[in-house]
């Protein structure tokens, strides 16, 4: 199993995970992709996020995964 470590573009207004909690999100389960580090606007990086850690529009997902992994994550965040 090959995996990568990708930066996904910044969480928009519409996105459905702006507001949402990374466990209320349910990414792990619904993608299989895991999240390393969220990026603040500011460039400010939080690592490890815990699962309360709410995903606020302007950031950057960073994340672990296959690349069916990564590309579903992508798809979850623009939905």
């Amino acid at each position: 199993m090959e995996l990568r470590v990708e930066g996904l573009e910044a969480v928009g207004a519409d996105s459905p995970l702006a507001g949402q909690s990374i466990r209320d999100s349910h990414l792990r389960d619904r993608t299989g992709a895991l999240v390393l580090a969220l990026r603040d606007p500011d460039g400010t990086f939080r690592t490890n996020p815990a699962p309360d850690v709410t995903i606020r529009q302007g950031q950057v997902i960073i994340a672990i995964g296959t690349e069916q992994e990564l590309e579903a994550l992508v798809d979850t965040v623009q939905a």
